[in-house]
């Protein structure tokens, strides 16, 4: 889901360097005139491209002068808290651009955290007026000037236009979600372990507006708790959380503590909680995250009846989403591109305990 599609476009730019077949012969410095100019990066999300300018917590920009010299700056708070900034020349071979230079870097994500310093490399290919990563592995990444808008959108990603019933079904539930007074949910995560979500995960979701929110999850093997992660927050500027790994911390907003979970604990990080608070995510909605939605056949799960949606934001990849007919309730996602399915036991609007929200206590409730 979309903290993935972050995680990918950070993990492009600061892993930044030059593919080994690439001609060292120098480029010629007249080839670049036309080039210069300030840079925003766009990636590809949500069946579209979205900038990075720092409103989905990434911000990145290059600045190419005429003298042959160059900037960038990448700044995020979104799945990590991150930042690089480099210097140096680039170079022009046909329409292969090479920038080589130096940089400072921070990261922590969660688990790890440093600075470190070193060359820069960062290669490019020019298409038009855009600059393009080279690697071809990512969805697609692109550089244009401040003020020219969005790259157009590549033939093979792009999507057909929503049902319209489908997509007022998506609508209230978000409505239904905003809504509530207070949430509760019980939940099991079931994936092949592709792309670090875990195999076999179970969580708990507790809400009470306007600002109480705790999460916890726990992975296991064999039936064994392995790893564990438990975040409080209490509407303040950071969040209390704790992991197996590295214990207990409060140096996070919300967001960026979730977002760090959700690439081990799996998709529903990324679903119900910001249906429950979309302020403080600050996300797209979901009729946004998935351009082309569509009904499918309905299905029952546990003698409820649902609607089933399939949901889309790229290429062929589908997640659904199996919603209770009479509450608007989420009771199941799967999710194609990770082969993940999870299940929720959800209640609502009950009178929750201001002791399940207590700052910097671990939980006594294990999940089984």
């Amino acid at each position: 889901m979309r903290s993935i599609a972050v995680f990918v476009a950070l993990l492009a730019c600061l892993g930044c360097s030059a593919p080994d077949n690439l001609d060292s012969t120098p480029g010629i410095a007249g080839q670049t005139s036309g080039i210069a100019g300030t840079y925003v990066g766009w990636m590809f999300m949500d069946g579209r491209f979205t900038p990075t300018d720092g409103s989905l917590g990434v911000s990145q920009k290059l600045i190419l002068r005429p003298n042959n010299s160059y900037t960038f700056q990448m700044e995020s708070t979104a799945m990590m808290q991150a930042s690089v900034k480099a210097q140096g020349t680039y170079s022009r071979t046909g329409d292969d651009l090479r920038l080589t230079g130096t940089m400072t870097s921070f990261m922590d994500d969660g688990y790890k955290k440093g600075s470190r310093s070193g060359p820069h490399q960062m290669s490019l290919r020019i298409e038009n007026d855009m600059l393009a990563m080279r690697d071809g592995k990512n969805d697609p990444f692109y550089f244009r000037k401040v003020g020219t808008g969005p790259p157009p959108i590549p033939p093979e990603l792009q999507l057909e236009e929503s049902d319209s019933a489908a997509l007022a079904l998506l609508r209230k539930v978000e409505k239904t979600y905003a809504s509530l007074l207070s949430y509760m949910d019980a939940g099991t995560v079931k994936s092949g372990g592709g792309g670090f979500v875990a195999k076999d995960a179970k969580f708990r979701t507790l809400f009470q507006r306007p600002s109480k929110f705790r999460f916890e999850a726990s992975q296991f093997d064999g039936g064994k708790e392995f790893d564990r992660v438990e975040i409080t927050w209490n509407g303040g500027a950071k969040c209390w959380w704790y992991t197996t790994e590295f214990g207990e911390t409060a140096d996070r907003p919300l967001a960026n503590a979730m977002s760090i979970a959700a690439v081990n604990f799996g998709p529903e990080i990324d679903l119900v909680p910001p249906l429950l608070l979309p302020d403080a995510f600050r996300g797209a909605t979901l009729a946004e995250q998935y351009p082309e939605v569509t009904l499918l056949k309905d299905e029952m799960i546990d003698g409820r009846e649902c609607s089933v949606l399939g949901l889309k934001s790229k290429g062929t990849d589908v997640t659904k989403l199996w919603i209770d007919k009479k509450n608007h309730m989420i009771l199941r996602l799967y999710e194609e591109l990770r082969e993940v399915i999870v299940t929720f036991k959800p209640s609502t609007n009950a009178q929750l305990k201001p002791a399940m929200f207590l700052l910097g206590k671990r939980s006594k409730l294990e999940l089984k």
